[in-house]
């Protein structure tokens, strides 16, 4: 899951006195565990499990020149399914989570709502993440907001700080301006 969201259930004014924020998790698709990704296919998606079971079970023979790395991690790259089974493994955290609005396109998550509460959802998303073998990149996590808002929680804190002028969600521009402009 790289980039995790933060945003506000009433977003034009409400940055005034909530932050934005989007967290990114480090090579995503490829830290995944295969064996939860595995178990998550079981319980939900049982009609695929024999075969995700077939390809995913053992590591892949990845081969470069005279060398042959072994792939037991994610879902192989180019594989159809990758992104289903992705989504599939992270679904039970994002709807866990207890912000106001939790929008997640494949590895982007998208939060919104009070601070307090965007904060702990942000550190169950790490915490419960990298059980699963995924793990925040904060040099790549940002936060928006406008800039007399007071930022208490340290995680959210140490994410790169955006303009509000320049916020996008999923990379679209959410204001008028330059960031539009050059869309």
């Amino acid at each position: 899951m790289p980039n995790v969201t933060v945003a506000l259930p009433n977003i034009g004014g409400a940055l005034c006195s909530t932050p934005q924020s989007l967290a990114d998790f480090a090579n995503a698709f490829n830290s995944l565990h295969r064996s939860d990704m595995l178990l998550s296919v079981r319980d939900c998606l049982p009609e695929l499990y024999a075969f995700c079971l077939s390809s995913y079970s053992q590591p892949s023979f990845l081969y470069f020149c005279s060398h042959v790395l072994l792939s037991g991690e994610g879902p192989q790259q180019g594989d159809p399914l990758g992104p289903l089974l992705f989504c599939t493994t992270i679904h039970p955290l994002i709807t866990s989570l207890g912000s106001d609005f939790t929008l997640g396109y494949l590895d982007d998550l998208t939060l919104a709502g009070p601070q307090n509460v965007v904060a702990s959802d942000i550190q169950k998303v790490a915490a419960e993440g990298s059980k699963t073998g995924l793990c925040l990149n904060p040099s790549k996590c940002e936060v928006i907001c406008h800039p007399d808002l007071k930022i208490v929680d340290q995680t959210i804190e140490s994410f790169n700080s955006v303009n509000v002028a320049d916020a996008t969600l999923l990379g679209a521009p959410l204001f008028p301006g330059k960031v539009l402009d050059d869309t």
